[in-house]
């Protein structure tokens, strides 16, 4: 799987330095990964949960937690926010910001620039 950002990865555990290791294995299992479905994820990290159109990991024990969109079809992993578990209990106001309730945006075929005429 292909893992964007890991620069948001990067940018939490600079202010939470405990969280780095934990993240840098959670980052080397996801990339190392081709998964097709859900099901095939649960398989590998038994933790991951669906809440709406995200997918929430424990990292850390549920130390923290990582939401993110998996998109099975282009094999890619969308960072969204890595929170604290006390941040993560305010349910409300993470999955507005990541948008875990709205389907992923369509992309628009005749302005992509990779579509062939």
């Amino acid at each position: 799987m292909v893992v964007i950002a890991i620069s948001r990865l990067r940018d939490y555990w600079l202010t939470y330095p405990d969280a780095e290791t934990p993240l840098r294995a959670w980052y080397k299992v996801v990339q190392a990964a081709d998964w097709a479905k859900f099901a095939d994820m649960r398989k590998t990290l038994g933790n991951a949960s669906l809440v709406g159109y995200c997918t929430v990991f424990n990292i850390a024990g549920n130390k923290y937690r990582l939401a993110a969109r998996v998109h099975y079809k282009t094999r890619t992993v969308y960072v969204l926010r890595t929170m604290t578990h006390d941040e993560y209990d305010d349910q409300e106001q993470w999955q507005d910001e990541c948008g875990c309730h709205k389907p992923p945006p369509r992309r628009n075929k005749k302005s992509d620039p990779k579509r062939r005429t």
